[in-house]
């Protein structure tokens, strides 16, 4: 009797003491609910010394530890509280706060390459709470970190993102993030964003890049133009609009804008002249007689922009090669490296109508771009394999200039040439890492052929 006596008096404060470190525990999770971490803290050092072998309260103190950007600590606390219930090596939840909390003391460092670091691990989380990370770091003071978690901001596509999106658009100022800001638009196709991306094509001040990159992400964005709204973008008085009427014309394969399309190929800009002939060549030739076809490009076959004429001598090939493959004959033997080389990537871009052509520069041409050009267009049709990796392999040996992978000119040919990257200063060796990037590439086509030279 006097045992149950003592276990019946007992019981109110073992009660009572349940009710307080379950009470404790609740007011810790609300503190951090709240982003409260320093009362968090104080109030889980407090259960702690109150309750020094309860499971949950070790659990709670290595958590609160975590997200407090003490990882070192909370890693020790753990490994003793794991010690004591194995059970918690593997502890889902445990485990990924401990993570989470590296994560979060990374993004404050004032290294940029930790904060990077601690980004990428974020966003291949795959976890809502990465999207605030995000937000960070779109308003970091590093134009590189902000330029990758706009990249990643479109893997996610949360609203408070998109919004960070449209004010980066409004304020950026660095060209290299604005450029990442248009990609994100069209990635995530922002239709509110179209005036303003169509600005970006209009604008006599855009770069290159800018233009391409919004003229890619409206045709993103569109799911669908009606002819009305192309006829508009056709006859506009702003070269930007009548390219970007071209390059949705040829995305959505649209019937009734041939005589348009041929139309603007005699238009007064080169870079329509240009956007309106890759239409022609990849889908509206399809649609006439070959004598149709010659007398549309007949003319920009002898354009006084290079450019143009490149382009237009490779949908001609595409058309009758007998027909094309005496103009591009020519470029191939012109006196400008620069042009020789951009028809050595036009020539590649013709299939096999372009093959016996290529075949004769590869072994024959004095210029080493014109022949890499040329076999790794061979190579991707897996014609004159050993001859291919042989030239490469020579190019990759004794080439000692910087190279870049150029597609200024027309986005439909990469023309391999000597580099003209310059130096940026928000990326440290921006020249040598895009030099780097292209031989990889390179020693990735032997590669994909089995060449063992690539090991």
């Amino acid at each position: 009797m006097r045992i149950i006596f003592i276990l019946l008096s007992a019981a109110p404060m073992v009660l009572q003491a349940a009710a307080t470190e379950e009470e404790g525990l609740r007011r810790v999770q609300a503190h951090l609910l709240l982003d409260d971490l320093s009362s968090a803290y104080d109030e889980v050092l407090h259960l702690s010394e109150e309750f020094p072998d309860s499971k949950a309260v070790g659990s709670a103190l290595v958590e609160v530890l975590a997200a407090n950007g003490m990882e070192e600590d909370a890693l020790d606390s753990w490994h003793r509280l794991s010690a004591k219930y194995p059970e918690l090596l593997v502890d889902r939840h445990l485990l990924e706060e401990l993570s989470w909390g590296v994560l979060k003391k990374g993004l404050q460092s004032n290294q940029y390459g930790i904060r990077l670091t601690s980004l990428i691990g974020a966003y291949l989380t795959k976890d809502a709470r990465a999207v605030q990370m995000l937000v960070r770091m779109l308003r970091d003071s590093n134009a590189m970190i902000r330029s990758v978690a706009l990249q990643m901001s479109t893997g996610y596509a949360d609203a408070v993102l998109k919004d960070e999106i449209v004010r980066l658009l409004k304020e950026e100022k660095v060209w290299m993030v604005r450029l990442e800001a248009i990609r994100a638009a069209g990635m995530l196709r922002m239709k509110s964003l179209v005036p303003r991306l169509q600005a970006y094509v209009m604008a006599d001040k855009s770069t290159f890049e800018e233009r391409g990159a919004a003229i890619e992400a409206l045709v993103r964005i569109y799911d669908q133009i009606s002819l009305p709204e192309w006829g508009k973008l056709a006859r506009s008085n702003r070269a930007g609009l009548r390219h970007l009427a071209c390059v949705l014309a040829a995305h959505f394969a649209l019937e009734e804008t041939k005589d348009e399309i041929v139309r603007l190929i005699k238009d007064p800009h080169p870079d329509v002249r240009i956007a309106a002939i890759n239409a022609f060549g990849l889908h509206y030739r399809k649609q006439m007689e070959v004598e149709e076809a010659k007398s549309a490009i007949e003319l920009v076959l002898k354009d006084s922009d290079p450019a143009v004429a490149i382009t237009a001598a490779w949908s001609a090939i595409l058309v009758e090669p007998a027909f094309g493959l005496p103009y591009m004959a020519e470029w191939l033997n012109d006196s400008l490296p620069e042009h020789r080389r951009f028809a050595s990537a036009a020539l590649a871009a013709t299939g096999d109508r372009g093959v016996e052509l290529a075949r004769q520069h590869l072994k024959g041409n004095g210029d080493p771009y014109v022949r890499a050009n040329l076999a790794q267009g061979l190579l991707g049709q897996r014609i004159e394999v050993p001859a291919c990796c042989d030239m490469l392999y020579d190019f990759l040996q004794n080439e000692k200039r910087m190279w870049m992978q150029d597609t200024r000119r027309n986005p439909l040919f990469s023309v391999l040439s000597p580099s003209q990257i310059r130096h940026n200063d928000q990326i440290p060796n921006y020249p040598e890492a895009i030099d780097h990037m292209t031989r990889l590439q390179m020693v990735s086509s032997l590669a994909i052929v089995e060449d063992s030279r690539a090991l």
